[in-house]
């Protein structure tokens, strides 16, 4: 699958625990899912820093499941 550019990919694969994000257009492979942030309620570089963190603590693959279940704690917003 072909995705944008600030995509965050994360790997779903048995032996690959990667959160990546990108920087220019890319094909991934199946097991990869790949998530764009709304700029309007998240920053994709805190999305994928927040990811990383959660990574970082599991030691377990991700499924599909797990990864839409994250909660993703949001700063307050200044107005």
């Amino acid at each position: 699958m072909l995705y944008p550019k600030g995509t965050i990919l994360v790997s779903l694969g048995r032996y690959s625990r990667g959160v990546g994000m990108l920087k220019e257009v890319a094909l991934a492979e199946v097991k990869i899912c790949g998530l764009r942030a709304n700029v309007n309620d998240v920053l994709p570089e805190y999305l994928f820093h927040v990811l990383r963190w959660y990574r970082m603590k599991q030691e377990d693959r991700w499924s599909q499941r797990q990864l839409k279940s994250l909660p993703i704690p949001l700063p307050p917003l200044v107005v």
